[in-house]
């Protein structure tokens, strides 16, 4: 019997660089269009905008697309005077976000969808008064960061509200449960989908790689939003470490964006130690992947992950990862097989290991059938 097309809207903040981005473009890619057809609605902005596959885009909207990047001059002055009304009613301690949240969902008409998914926890309490059949709420960190910097009677408002949430990996369902237990019972995990042909195929577009790129010597890289948890600050004295441990010519790039005092921190170290030409700052990237084709081995320093992304992406053009102690590197990287997880004091030793014993990673060692299945049967029940 043929099963009835389900039509999905997913909401996120923009279509900027980033693991939330991605990780919807990985979905969208490989889900099955004659069982899901996928509407997308975020603000206009960043260099995915037009380029999410198999699904159409929505245009912006007055009620949700704060502030207003386009549109007619009354619009704006409309959305002004909607959010500044807003204000002042907050100061008086009358919240109306949820009702322009839902006038919002209405002009979506997210209520004739199947279903309605926020992609990003960070609109959880936005989505959730979207008038909808179905709402589904994806979580891509670990949720005790993210609780630590957002109000906790707003979450969870929200959380009351979703039908579903999704969880990318194992150990973020757990660390969610723990937080809510009553909402543990509607709380699953499913991997992110990992597009290996599209990395494959971006892996192959060389003509815009960064000049300072050299693979001449040994080559680290390591990816990610220069953020604290990330712990690329910590680069620098490892570098310093390794040279006094081998002979080995190598050059480690960090590739990303973010914090001005991350960066600045980053580029302090690099100075002390004198490692200009071992460790190089590479800033943002469009298309990572390679980067990430072209390096001797990948390197995760990350303090928490939900679910490293980029070891995954990594994994798939069967790079060696070497990767900091934390629970979900576990669902990611067997030890000894696709590299090693040590810990930060410890990185030193093994990557001057592997510089002089590297490890032959095994082709395909990613499958994202089991996640596929999970995604139809969320959407299907």
């Amino acid at each position: 019997m043929t099963k009835k097309i389900k039509h999905i809207l997913f909401v996120m903040p923009q279509y900027e660089i980033g693991g939330i981005t991605i990780s919807l473009y990985s979905l969208l890619s490989n889900i099955d269009t004659k069982r899901i057809h996928a509407d997308v609605f975020a603000a206009p902005l960043g260099p995915y905008k037009g380029k999410m596959p198999n699904c159409r885009e929505l245009p912006e909207n007055v009620w949700l697309s704060y502030p207003m990047v386009h549109g007619s001059w009354a619009k704006r002055c409309f959305q002004c005077l909607a959010y500044g009304i807003r204000y002042i009613l907050s100061k008086i301690g009358i919240n109306i976000l949820p009702f322009i949240h839902w006038i919002g969902g209405k002009s979506l008409h997210s209520d004739r969808y199947d279903a309605v998914v926020c992609f990003s926890e960070g609109q959880a309490y936005s989505v959730s008064s979207f008038p909808a059949k179905k709402k589904i709420q994806w979580i891509h960190c670990d949720y005790r960061r993210h609780l630590a910097c957002n109000n906790p009677k707003h979450e969870y408002y929200a959380f009351q509200r979703y039908d579903k949430v999704v969880c990318v990996s194992d150990y973020g369902k757990k660390v969610f449960s723990e937080i809510y237990p009553e909402f543990a019972h509607k709380t699953i995990a499913i991997h992110n989908i990992i597009d290996v042909e599209n990395i494959k195929a971006k892996a192959r577009e060389v003509s815009n790689i960064d000049e300072r790129f050299n693979t001449d010597s040994f080559t680290i890289v390591s990816c990610g939003r220069l953020d604290p948890v990330k712990q690329f600050s910590k680069i620098p004295e490892i570098a310093f470490k390794i040279k006094s441990m081998t002979e080995c010519e190598f050059r480690w790039y960090i590739i990303g964006g973010g914090f001005e005092e991350e960066q600045l921190r980053i580029e302090e170290e690099i100075n002390r130690l004198n490692l200009a030409n071992a460790v190089i700052l590479l800033g943002p990237k469009t298309n990572v992947y390679p980067y990430l084709a072209n390096a001797n081995l990948y390197v995760c320093t990350s303090q928490s992950e939900s679910f490293p992304l980029v070891v995954n992406e990594a994994k798939a053009l069967s790079i060696p990862i070497i990767s900091n102690d934390f629970p979900s590197v576990y669902e990611s990287v067997e030890d000894g097989v696709d590299g090693y997880i040590t810990t930060i004091d410890d990185m030193p030793v093994k990557i001057a290991e592997f510089m002089e014993s590297p490890l032959k990673i095994m082709p395909d060692r990613i499958d994202n059938q089991a996640s596929l299945d999970a995604i139809y049967k969320l959407f299907e029940v």
